[in-house]
């Protein structure tokens, strides 16, 4: 069960017209409490979104697509999924 979203890093990419677009990235975490620790949680999965609120899906490591978009974002960011 979901616990709850946070986000966790942003990053620049860029388009191949050279258009900077800010991305977030959101982790979830799933609650995993038991009788000893009822407050533990995992990390579940986690999102990259556009500034404004567009879901983008990872291609490779430094490369993005924005859903419904057929262009790929990159980003040098040495941290960049």
């Amino acid at each position: 069960m979901q616990k709850r979203i946070r986000q966790v890093g942003t990053l620049a990419a860029r388009g191949s017209s050279g258009r900077l677009v800010n991305l977030s990235i959101f982790q979830e975490f799933l609650d995993a409490g038991t009788k000893d620790d009822p407050n533990a949680e995992r990390k579940g999965t986690r999102q990259i979104m556009t500034a404004d609120g567009r879901r983008v899906t990872r291609v490779s490591k430094g490369k993005y697509r924005i859903a419904g978009s057929a262009e790929v974002l990159a980003s040098d960011d040495p941290t960049a999924p």
